[in-house]
């Protein structure tokens, strides 16, 4: 039997907040008609405290 996957939240490094979004490029894919992501950055920048963060991995229970 397999273990399933661990689940986990981004979180803000500065409040703990998990409303943070990542700086990304996005290219359209004809064949499924939809955007895809290519590639993530480092930048982060989380919307509660309004402000470049880095981003910490927690898992969930």
């Amino acid at each position: 039997m397999s273990q399933p996957a661990l689940r986990c939240d981004h979180r803000c490094v500065h409040c703990g907040a998990t409303d943070v979004t990542r700086e990304a490029w996005a290219q359209w894919d004809s064949r499924h008609q939809a955007w895809t992501v290519r590639e993530v950055f480092d930048f982060a920048f989380c919307h509660a405290c309004h402000r470049q963060t880095r981003v910490e991995i927690s898992p969930i229970d």
